[in-house]
C-alpha cells in the first residue's frame, strides 16, 4: 500500500489518491485523521455532489508490516459509494466536516 500525501485541518481531510486506491476502490483514512470523524463504525451522512450516502469508518486488522507489528488500517465505507465514485478519474479527495453527523466529499 502506498503512503500518499495528505493534509488535515480541524474540519477537512485532503489526500492524494494512489493508483492502488483507484484500482481497489478504497479511500484510506489515516490514523491521525480519525478525530475528524465519528467513532469507528458509527454512521454519518456523506454528501457527494447531489447524492447523499450513509457512510462510516471501517477498521481492518493488518500485518502488512509483518506479524510482529500488527496494526489497523481505516477506510471510508458506505453503501453505494464505491459504485458511485468515478474511480481512476480523480487524483485527490477532500472530506469536509459540515456538522457532527454530516460531511461532504469532493474530488478532482
Amino acid at each position: 500500500m502506498s503512503c500518499a500525501k495528505y493534509k488535515m485541518s480541524k474540519t477537512t481531510y485532503q489526500r492524494k489518491m494512489p493508483l492502488t486506491s483507484a484500482q481497489e476502490k478504497f479511500i484510506l483514512i489515516t490514523k491521525d485523521a480519525l478525530n475528524l470523524f465519528p467513532t469507528v463504525g458509527k454512521s454519518f451522512n456523506l454528501q457527494v455532489g447531489d447524492r447523499e450516502f450513509k457512510a462510516y469508518i471501517h477498521g481492518k486488522s493488518c500485518v502488512c508490516m509483518g506479524p510482529e507489528k500488527p496494526h489497523e488500517h481505516y477506510y471510508l465505507e458506505g453503501r453505494g459509494l464505491k459504485e458511485f465514485l468515478p474511480w481512476g478519474r480523480f487524483s485527490e479527495i477532500t472530506i469536509t466536516k459540515l456538522s457532527e453527523e454530516k460531511y461532504a466529499l469532493s474530488y478532482k
